[in-house]
């Protein structure tokens, strides 16, 4: 009683927390993924180019996933009481110490087993390596998945910035992302290049891939078409860092907030339309859809509302500029909604790349079913999943519990 509210959200530390829960997100939005294609027969580790003997069923991702994300709560909640001083015997331990050891734990997830990462790492490396490197369905869809990292890479940077600097030493109450966060501030030089060109370059990567499909198939639609589409949202980006304040009034100005609106809903729209046309493939023509008709019909209008957010997150959080105070103020959310409209985006996509080799990736449209001994172990592990998920479940409301009474 009488200790003063806390807001963690306001300190630069969050950012630690925002970037863990989101890989978190995206880890256990696969091991879902994975499930929801196996149970429509959609082979999406032969799609991906994945090496099966080194890819985890769905299960087990979400059952390793369930874990992690436990012990996250736990590491953020034991955070928020070692911080108001309320953690009982453990107010010794060091405050400073649990942010750096999510961290760990979300590096973790992310490079081992070092085997089963393989293939990522060098979709990755192909994509980075734009226009030299190759381009398949995998590096195509981990290119998508980069620019819709733009809020979470962002947040890795401060926490970069936020260690470098040394501010973890000081009096963590007295910081603030707004205000003072010495040397990381959103005016900081650190802020105004790394967070613009964090944001520019997958953009760069996927127009790039996009004119290396081109320039092998010599196909103008649709590749040049889906340069344009991030040519657009590269054009948002230049708009909104150059931009006049839009809490200026003077309307010698005007013309240019008209025209960085124009920019903004004309890069939404194209994008909106992109998803559901050309990735998904949804019209008349399509041959069949394996999931019920009510995702599709979810999913068409959801995609615009999060296709507005995310094009909204490509925006420099600088003062004055369009919506800087919702971009500040949102990053949690947004860097979670666009995680959700991507995934979705993918479940999807990957659905019409089967059904229709939508990308023309592979020679043969021909793709063999899950072996069926998979799908017998699968669901033993689905149900041994059920009780570590239900356990995980338990235990966090039972320590949420205990940090209420304490």
């Amino acid at each position: 009683p009488g200790t003063p509210p806390l807001d963690i959200l306001g300190e630069p530390v969050s950012n630690a927390y925002v970037f863990s829960s989101a890989v978190l997100l995206v880890y256990l939005g696969w091991g879902l993924l994975k499930c929801l294609w196996s149970s429509v027969q959609v082979n999406a580790d032969y799609i991906l180019q994945w090496d099966v003997r080194r890819c985890d069923a769905g299960v087990e991702v979400l059952s390793r996933g369930a874990r992690l994300f436990s012990l996250f709560n736990l590491n953020l909640l034991l955070y928020y009481k070692l911080r108001r001083g309320v953690a009982g015997y453990l107010n010794n331990v060091p405050e400073g110490i649990l942010p750096v050891l999510q961290l760990v734990m979300t590096f973790y997830v992310l490079l081992f087993p070092l085997k089963k990462r393989a293939g990522v790492a060098a979709g990755i490396w192909e994509t980075v390596k734009t226009p030299w490197g190759r381009v398949s369905f995998r590096e195509n869809i981990i290119g998508d998945f980069a620019t819709s990292a733009v809020k979470v890479n962002a947040a890795l940077a401060y926490t970069a910035c936020y260690y470098i600097t040394g501010s973890y030493k000081a009096d963590q109450s007295t910081l603030n992302l707004k205000t003072n966060f010495p040397g990381c501030l959103p005016s900081s030089t650190w802020a105004t290049i790394t967070i613009p060109l964090i944001t520019v370059l997958p953009l760069l990567w996927r127009f790039g891939q996009c004119l290396v499909r081109y320039n092998r198939t010599r196909k103008p639609w649709p590749h040049l078409f889906n340069a344009g589409k991030y040519f657009a949202a590269f054009a948002v980006v230049v708009f909104s860092v150059f931009h006049p304040s839009f809490t200026d009034k003077d309307a010698a100005r005007t013309g240019y907030q008209t025209a960085w609106l124009c920019t903004f809903v004309a890069a939404t729209l194209y994008q909106w339309f992109w998803d559901v046309r050309m990735d998904w493939g949804i019209s008349r023509s399509r041959p069949s859809y394996l999931f019920p008709a009510w995702v599709y019909v979810v999913f068409v209008p959801a995609d615009l509302v999060m296709r507005f957010f995310w094009v909204l997150s490509l925006i420099p959080s600088e003062e004055g500029s369009p919506f800087s105070s919702f971009a500040e103020e949102s990053t949690g959310f947004l860097a979670s909604a666009e995680i959700v409209r991507r995934l979705c985006w993918c479940l999807l996509r990957v659905e019409n790349e089967h059904i229709s080799n939508a990308g023309d990736y592979r020679r043969v449209a021909f793709v063999p079913v899950q072996n069926v001994e998979e799908e017998e172990e699968e669901d033993g592990k689905t149900r041994r999943f059920g009780w570590e998920v239900a356990l995980a479940g338990v235990l966090v409301a039972v320590v949420t519990v205990l940090a209420k009474v304490s």
